[in-house]
């Protein structure tokens, strides 16, 4: 099994969750140097292996990885594994409204789904892309649907 990623909080949490699941793990950083090494030495103590080598290919047939060819360092024979992924919004919507987001691009809310501007809310993973997961965009699109309600009840009220 192989974890590429090039980023300290999936390279150190990753292979502890894979461990579960297998006992045979690389983690390659393509490169960049995201584990110190108390890390490396506390994977090693495991027998996760860390390869902070460029990777220049990814060899295999049919879709099936086979090989990891490196740029200073012999090839390693994997059959499968996960790759980090980086996760950015597909469109710039929330900015052009003028919406506050994060520094992944979600939109900013309050519990109830409220954006900093009045009468926008917004819910899933346009809010947190992060989990993106049906389970917790249908809670987020509850939490935004009862702020307003929520607000539109009080603006009657106020009149």
């Amino acid at each position: 099994m192989v974890i590429i990623a090039e980023s300290e909080k999936a390279a150190s949490h990753l292979p502890k969750v894979i461990y579960n699941w297998s006992r045979d793990i690389v983690v390659c950083t393509n490169g960049h140097q995201v584990l110190d090494d108390e890390q490396i030495n506390s994977f090693g103590k495991y027998g996760i292996r860390v390869i902070d080598e460029k990777i220049v290919a990814l060899v295999g047939q049919g879709g099936q990885l086979e090989r990891i060819i490196f740029e200073n360092q012999p090839d390693i024979e994997r059959a499968g594994g996960f790759v980090e992924i980086q996760r950015k919004q597909a469109t710039t919507f929330a900015q052009d409204l003028g919406c506050e987001t994060d520094k992944v691009g979600g939109i900013v809310t309050d519990e109830l789904g409220r954006t900093n501007i009045e009468g926008a809310y917004a819910a899933g993973d346009a809010v947190n892309f992060m989990q993106n997961q049906l389970i917790w965009a249908a809670a987020g699109g509850s939490r935004a649907a009862i702020g307003v309600n929520t607000d539109l009840t009080a603006s009657f009220f106020d009149r």
